[in-house]
């Protein structure tokens, strides 16, 4: 049976970067959380057709090595943007830039590192990787 998250909000800018980055770049989302969780979250959206592939995993190192793997990318092809030092392990450890949110429950994120909401991260992709 599908959990619904109603106490989730959309992050700032969060349809925006979808509708900025779609058709640019494949969206992977790779989440310790279980895969109807994750669907229902974007369905509560309407984000469903913005996501090429849902990797619910407990090894997200080994799953993004497998996702570069498969999709024959190097690491600075790939952005990671996460809330979790999981998250920061799995990229660091992949060699992937990793980007922190601020604000969602890390204790680790500072403002000098990190994004608060997507229209900042829309700004870095812009800059960094002339989407």
């Amino acid at each position: 049976m599908e959990k619904q998250r109603h106490d989730i909000c959309e992050v700032d800018g969060a349809s925006e970067l979808l509708c900025f980055l779609n058709g640019k770049i494949p969206i992977h989302i790779c989440s310790s959380a279980p895969k109807d969780e994750i669907l229902g979250l974007l369905r509560k959206f309407s984000w469903e057709s913005f996501i090429k592939e849902i990797h619910s995993t407990s090894n997200k190192t080994d799953t993004i090595n497998g996702i570069l793997v498969y999709l024959k990318l190097e690491p600075h092809d790939i952005v990671f943007v996460g809330d979790g030092e999981y998250d920061e392990m799995a990229a660091t450890q992949n060699g992937i830039w990793f980007i922190p949110r601020l604000g969602s429950g890390n204790n680790y994120a500072t403002e000098l590192n990190s994004v608060k909401n997507m229209y900042e991260l829309i700004s870095i992709l812009m800059l960094d990787y002339a989407l």
